[in-house]
């Protein structure tokens, strides 16, 4: 088999390393996983997971955001669908 050097950023070798090993594979495994299908193990992870992150993500984005003010627009079915019969 024939070696290939392929030359990456430090940050980008860090996430893949860290990756490889939250899957518990080497860094040639996840390459050759990620060459293979475009995806990795962990993000065909269940749903519950997915659900998990998305939360998290969304507390994280909503950080300091508390002191805003709800929006007083309000939305009634005619305005929504305005453009169907």
């Amino acid at each position: 088999m024939a070696t290939l050097t392929i030359e990456i950023d430090q940050t980008t070798a860090a996430i893949l390393q860290a990756k490889a090993a939250t899957q518990g594979v080497s860094l040639e495994a996840l390459l050759r996983q990620l060459a293979a299908n475009g995806t990795t193990a962990t993000e065909g992870a269940s749903s519950s997971t997915s659900l998990e992150q998305f939360m998290a993500d969304m507390e994280s984005l909503s950080e300091g955001t508390e002191h805003i003010p709800a929006t007083p627009i309000t939305y009634n079915r005619e305005d929504i669908y305005f453009d169907h019969d």
